[in-house]
């Protein structure tokens, strides 16, 4: 009978898988602080968008107090009717500004949600069947095996061999 040595092999495998294990620890590692900085990131653009609410807000206001102030004048001969329309310009120029903030927020709020995992149905609340993965997985072949159809049937033979032994012994 010839020995053959397949030491090296059996080595050469193991190194491989510790390399492969180290790689993915490193991917993991990699990939969580990613993440942690497009949290980050995003926490970011959402306070400076909520910050920008409140200074277009104000912008908004002033703008409407300003129409105002020019429709006054313009009643009274003193703003020509070119001073109106660019005061209604300058309102109008804010109030869109403030709804693309508006929207910003909204947007990175949501982005704050799916980087943290919560973007799901069951955590907004939404009025639809929430899917549930177990019970298709414990719908499915197990190995090409349905186990609960398996037990089934492991059950019926059971019940079988039990009458069987019953009508043997007459014990019904």
């Amino acid at each position: 009978m010839y020995s053959l040595d397949f030491r090296g092999s059996t080595q050469a495998s193991i190194r491989q898988r510790k390399y492969t294990s180290a790689q993915k620890r490193l991917q993991a590692i990699y990939e969580r602080r990613n993440v942690m900085e497009q949290v980050s990131q995003q926490w970011d653009a959402l306070e400076a968008a909520r910050a920008q609410i409140k200074q277009l807000e104000s912008q908004v206001k002033a703008s409407k107090i300003a129409l105002e102030t020019v429709n006054e004048e313009f009643l009274s001969g003193s703003k020509t009717t070119l001073d109106v329309l660019t005061a209604e310009q300058e309102l109008s120029n804010a109030q869109v500004e403030l709804v693309k903030i508006e929207q910003n927020v909204i947007l990175s709020a949501y982005k704050l949600l799916a980087l943290l995992g919560k973007l799901t149905a069951p955590n907004l609340d939404l009025n639809v069947s929430i899917y549930d993965p177990q019970s298709d997985y414990d719908q499915m072949p197990f190995w090409g095996i349905n186990i609960s159809h398996d037990q089934r049937i492991n059950d019926q033979i059971l019940s079988n061999k039990t009458m069987k032994q019953a009508e043997a012994t007459n014990d019904f």
